[in-house]
């Protein structure tokens, strides 16, 4: 029988894969390292919610004192939040808690990224900054180093849109508070602060293609 990983060890080495994915200096590689993570996330989740499921069905005592009593188990279902926490019992002890339902899963699982045109790719000359509707969502395009970015049109923390800034010497100035953000990693620079929204962007050809995920219904 296979040895069984130790899993906290497997925790820090996916947490090590993952930065090493997010530091890439590649923007299409980490957009591809970032939906493949949503995917196997995705099947993953249904995955554990499916034995939960099972296992709950059939004894809700089996689920409660055998499978959430398990570490391995129990660390899945949180990660997941598949579990909903009884607050009465946490005071005391960790107790177990019922299984979420099929549609509160279903909403905790990514919504796929689409990919729409935005703009010609003559359009972006370098130091050049353009918004677009895309999708119904507003979106600011800019270039800088021959490198190509996307961000959700908006300076975090108002509803203004930072489109309307100047991009000089690789930062992206607002006019509206004087915010300053880095211009490739959308890092705020002039204080400790959300940074701008990053959307996967990629030039295809002659066309400039953004990608966005899609509003779920109320």
């Amino acid at each position: 029988m296979p040895e069984t990983p130790d899993l906290e060890q497997a925790l820090l080495r996916l947490d090590r894969i993952i930065a090493s994915a997010e530091a890439d200096p590649d923007p299409a590689f980490r957009e591809r390292v970032g939906e493949l993570l949503d995917t196997i996330d995705a099947v993953h989740r249904q995955l554990v919610w499916r034995v939960g499921e099972l296992v709950h069905g059939s004894s809700q005592e089996l689920f409660e004192q055998g499978l959430l009593r398990d570490p391995v188990a129990s660390l899945l279902f949180e990660m997941y939040g598949l579990v909903a926490p009884d607050e009465s019992a946490a005071r005391e002890a960790p107790a177990a808690s019922p299984l979420v339902s099929l549609a509160d899963l279903e909403a905790s699982v990514p919504v796929p990224v689409t990919w729409h045109d935005a703009a010609e790719r003559a359009e972006l000359a370098d130091g050049r900054v353009l918004w677009r509707d895309v999708a119904g969502e507003r979106v600011v395009l800019l270039a800088h180093g021959g490198e190509l970015r996307a961000y959700r049109d908006e300076c975090p923390g108002s509803p203004m849109p930072i489109s309307s800034g100047v991009l000089r010497a690789g930062e992206l100035l607002c006019p509206w508070h004087d915010c300053r953000y880095d211009a490739l990693s959308g890092r705020r620079l002039d204080r400790d602060a959300p940074g701008l929204s990053a959307l996967p962007i990629e030039a295809t050809g002659d066309a400039v293609r953004v990608g966005v995920r899609q509003r779920r219904a109320a």
